[in-house]
């Protein structure tokens, strides 16, 4: 009896545990997997919203890469600003007195030759006009015009032009030759070039015996420098009479022209390819001074230098005739033939 008991009780307690078993079984669930996809947000910042993660990268075959081709960056161009007209006016009378100390053929600081034109373009649009014709930088021909305002007593006008001649360089245009107006400033005056530079290699004269009807002639005297690569013209307008008498030494504004040592000239050929010898004269019509007027380079040179000068030049009228003009007293008949 008493071993019936013990055997019942040892099977209900492994009854018990079978069903506490299935019970805690039934308690406990997996929970399912949790999306998140509601916005978090935090005060004063943005909203953030949680995505889910991106696939991992797949490797793809690596590819062959080709060189790279080398690039040469060129420095930047960065205007200067502009001038105020009192501090423009200011440099550019220093720039005509002075030339910012340089011999010719530099000009205003330019070395005909090795300046590039984008250089002297950055510096001389602070106070000057630029005129770019014909053309743009990139053409091959390329001779842009240079407007500068100078006041009444530099230039009647009240502007000096100046043409600068470029030449395709590597380094891209480079400032060939420069033609420019002076103005009326001492460092230009006849006996001022011929002390600072000395005898001129050549000097060359020019008049006109006129047309019917005018009362004044040219008379262009022209200083050329072979040697130190510039030319500078001295034009004055003298009564028409016999013989034409003209003072070079009272040229108000003469014309300037530079160019690189590189650019040999002749004066014929200077002569022949620019438009500023004034009147548009044929290079075939100028003589030698001393064929013009019977004064030699040496003794135009001793005499004109002195500023105290008061010599003039003069050269027989009929020189200068044309073809069908001929002389009656000191009026000039032009003749034209009967049909």
């Amino acid at each position: 009896m008493v071993l019936c008991n013990k055997t019942h009780w040892r099977f209900g307690i492994v009854i018990c545990g079978l069903l506490l078993i299935a019970a805690c079984e039934r308690q406990i669930a997996v929970p399912p997997e949790i999306t998140i996809t509601q916005s978090i947000s935090t005060p004063n910042m943005p909203s953030l919203t949680l995505s889910p993660r991106p696939p991992a990268f797949t490797p793809q075959p690596s590819a062959t890469l080709e060189p790279s081709a080398t690039i040469t960056l060129l420095p930047s161009w960065t205007p200067l600003p502009t001038l105020a007209p009192i501090e423009a006016q200011n440099l550019i009378l220093d720039l005509l007195q002075n030339n910012t100390g340089c011999r010719l053929p530099c000009w205003w600081g330019f070395k005909p030759g090795i300046t590039r034109w984008e250089d002297a373009r950055r510096f001389l649009e602070t106070f000057a006009k630029i005129i770019d014709y014909p053309g743009s930088p990139t053409d091959k021909i390329y001779n842009p015009e240079v407007v500068v305002p100078v006041p009444e007593n530099i230039h009647p006008l009240r502007h000096l032009g100046y043409t600068y001649y470029t030449i395709d360089a590597e380094s891209g245009k480079v400032i060939k030759q420069i033609s420019a107006g002076t103005g009326d400033v001492p460092a230009y005056k006849l006996p001022a070039i011929l002390s600072e530079y000395g005898q001129p290699d050549e000097v060359w004269f020019i008049s006109s015996a006129g047309v019917s009807g005018s009362h004044n002639v040219p008379f262009d005297v022209i200083l050329f420098y072979s040697s130190q690569n510039f030319a500078i013209e001295y034009l004055v307008d003298v009564p028409l009479r016999m013989p034409i008498v003209g003072c070079p030494q009272e040229a108000k504004y003469p014309w300037l022209w530079v160019w690189s040592e590189n650019n040999k000239k002749t004066f014929k050929g200077l002569a022949g390819e620019t438009e500023n010898f004034r009147y548009g004269w044929n290079s075939l019509d100028f003589v030698p001074l001393e064929q013009a007027t019977g004064l030699s380079v040496d003794a135009f040179y001793d005499t004109f230098k002195e500023e105290t000068n008061t010599t003039c030049l003069e050269t027989p009228f009929e020189l200068w005739l044309s073809p069908g003009q001929t002389i009656l007293s000191t009026v000039v008949i032009t003749m034209t033939p009967t049909p």
